[in-house]
Protein backbone atom coordinates (compact mmCIF):
# COMPACT_ATOMS: atom_id res chain seq x y z
CA UNK A 1 0.00 0.00 0.00
CA UNK A 2 1.61 3.71 -0.56
CA UNK A 3 1.13 6.04 1.77
CA UNK A 4 1.34 10.04 0.74
CA UNK A 5 3.31 12.34 2.59
CA UNK A 6 3.46 16.03 2.43
CA UNK A 7 6.76 17.66 0.65
CA UNK A 8 8.06 17.73 -2.69
CA UNK A 9 6.74 14.87 -4.82
CA UNK A 10 9.10 12.58 -6.25
CA UNK A 11 10.74 11.97 -9.64
CA UNK A 12 9.84 9.22 -11.94
CA UNK A 13 11.66 8.29 -15.39
CA UNK A 14 10.36 7.18 -18.26
CA UNK A 15 11.20 6.72 -21.71
CA UNK A 16 8.77 6.98 -24.73
CA UNK A 17 8.55 5.79 -28.48
CA UNK A 18 8.54 7.43 -31.69
CA UNK A 19 5.31 8.11 -33.87
CA UNK A 20 6.51 5.76 -36.39
CA UNK A 21 5.89 2.83 -34.23
CA UNK A 22 2.14 3.80 -33.57
CA UNK A 23 1.20 3.76 -37.50
CA UNK A 24 1.55 -0.13 -37.66
CA UNK A 25 -1.50 -2.01 -38.47
CA UNK A 26 -2.77 -3.83 -35.03
CA UNK A 27 0.17 -2.64 -33.23
CA UNK A 28 -1.67 -2.00 -29.72
CA UNK A 29 0.93 -1.34 -26.82
CA UNK A 30 -0.09 -2.19 -23.12
CA UNK A 31 1.73 -1.81 -20.05
CA UNK A 32 3.41 -4.82 -18.38
CA UNK A 33 5.80 -5.04 -15.21
CA UNK A 34 9.26 -6.51 -16.23
CA UNK A 35 11.06 -7.92 -13.56
CA UNK A 36 14.84 -7.32 -12.51
CA UNK A 37 17.72 -8.45 -11.16
CA UNK A 38 18.19 -6.29 -7.62
CA UNK A 39 18.81 -2.89 -7.88
CA UNK A 40 19.01 -2.88 -11.85
CA UNK A 41 15.92 -1.01 -12.30
CA UNK A 42 17.08 2.01 -13.50
CA UNK A 43 19.84 0.19 -15.81
CA UNK A 44 16.94 -1.19 -18.01
CA UNK A 45 15.25 2.02 -18.05
CA UNK A 46 18.68 3.01 -19.47
CA UNK A 47 18.49 -0.28 -21.94
CA UNK A 48 14.80 0.51 -22.96
CA UNK A 49 16.03 4.17 -23.58
CA UNK A 50 18.58 3.40 -25.82
CA UNK A 51 16.18 0.64 -27.85
CA UNK A 52 13.02 2.80 -27.98
CA UNK A 53 10.99 0.42 -25.84
CA UNK A 54 8.59 3.08 -24.04
CA UNK A 55 8.77 2.15 -19.81
CA UNK A 56 7.94 4.21 -17.07
CA UNK A 57 10.25 3.66 -13.10
CA UNK A 58 8.31 5.52 -10.45
CA UNK A 59 10.65 6.46 -7.40
CA UNK A 60 10.79 8.34 -4.05
CA UNK A 61 13.53 10.01 -2.34
CA UNK A 62 14.65 9.13 1.00
CA UNK A 63 17.40 10.45 3.02
CA UNK A 64 20.21 8.05 3.82
CA UNK A 65 22.75 7.61 6.24
CA UNK A 66 25.42 5.45 5.82
CA UNK A 67 27.96 3.98 8.58
CA UNK A 68 30.47 6.63 8.04
CA UNK A 69 28.00 9.19 9.34
CA UNK A 70 27.15 10.59 5.96
CA UNK A 71 24.16 12.03 4.37
CA UNK A 72 22.48 11.87 1.92
CA UNK A 73 19.27 12.07 -0.43
CA UNK A 74 18.74 9.20 -2.51
CA UNK A 75 15.88 7.87 -5.04
CA UNK A 76 14.83 4.46 -4.98
CA UNK A 77 12.30 2.72 -6.95
CA UNK A 78 8.55 2.61 -5.75
CA UNK A 79 8.06 -1.44 -6.59
CA UNK A 80 12.03 -2.68 -6.10
CA UNK A 81 12.65 -5.33 -8.80
CA UNK A 82 10.32 -3.97 -11.19
CA UNK A 83 9.99 -1.81 -14.15
CA UNK A 84 6.75 -0.74 -16.32
CA UNK A 85 7.17 -1.30 -20.01
CA UNK A 86 5.13 -0.33 -22.41
CA UNK A 87 4.94 -2.70 -25.56
CA UNK A 88 3.06 -5.11 -28.30
CA UNK A 89 2.77 -8.42 -27.14
CA UNK A 90 4.76 -9.15 -30.04
CA UNK A 91 8.09 -7.10 -28.60
CA UNK A 92 8.47 -9.39 -25.87
CA UNK A 93 11.50 -11.02 -26.78
CA UNK A 94 12.92 -7.04 -27.09
CA UNK A 95 12.15 -6.77 -23.65
CA UNK A 96 13.71 -10.33 -22.78
CA UNK A 97 16.62 -10.04 -24.09
CA UNK A 98 17.93 -7.00 -22.16
CA UNK A 99 20.31 -8.12 -19.30
CA UNK A 100 18.92 -7.40 -16.51
CA UNK A 101 15.15 -8.53 -17.02
CA UNK A 102 14.80 -11.69 -15.77
CA UNK A 103 10.58 -12.25 -17.09
CA UNK A 104 7.91 -10.40 -17.80
CA UNK A 105 4.83 -10.90 -15.25
CA UNK A 106 2.57 -13.23 -16.80
CA UNK A 107 0.24 -16.29 -16.31
CA UNK A 108 2.18 -19.09 -18.09
CA UNK A 109 2.73 -18.08 -21.62
CA UNK A 110 -0.19 -15.25 -20.96
CA UNK A 111 1.39 -11.63 -20.41
CA UNK A 112 -0.40 -9.99 -17.95
CA UNK A 113 -1.13 -6.43 -18.95
CA UNK A 114 -1.71 -3.27 -16.43
CA UNK A 115 -4.82 -1.18 -16.91
CA UNK A 116 -3.61 2.30 -18.70
CA UNK A 117 -5.53 3.92 -15.71
CA UNK A 118 -3.02 2.44 -13.09
CA UNK A 119 0.20 3.81 -14.57
CA UNK A 120 -1.81 7.34 -15.23
CA UNK A 121 -2.78 6.99 -11.40
CA UNK A 122 1.13 6.34 -10.17
CA UNK A 123 2.35 9.47 -12.55
CA UNK A 124 -0.44 11.85 -11.27
CA UNK A 125 -0.14 9.93 -7.52
CA UNK A 126 4.17 10.88 -7.89
CA UNK A 127 3.43 14.79 -9.24
CA UNK A 128 0.78 15.44 -6.44
CA UNK A 129 1.94 14.01 -3.66
CA UNK A 130 5.04 12.27 -1.86
CA UNK A 131 4.48 8.83 -2.45
CA UNK A 132 6.58 6.07 -1.01
CA UNK A 133 5.91 2.13 0.45
CA UNK A 134 4.16 1.58 3.47
CA UNK A 135 6.28 1.38 6.43
CA UNK A 136 4.78 -1.15 8.37
CA UNK A 137 4.25 -4.06 5.34
CA UNK A 138 5.58 -7.28 5.82
CA UNK A 139 5.93 -10.51 3.28
CA UNK A 140 3.42 -12.95 3.33
CA UNK A 141 1.48 -10.27 5.32
CA UNK A 142 -2.38 -9.98 4.72
CA UNK A 143 -3.21 -6.46 3.17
Amino acid sequence: MLQPRSGEPPEFHETRRGPELKTLAGYDPLWYAAFTMPRHEKRVLGHCAERGIESFLPLYQVRHKWKNRCTATVELPLFPNYCFVRIDSRERAEVLKLTSVRYIVSAGQKLLPIPDEYIVFLREGLLAHRIEPHPNLKAGGRV
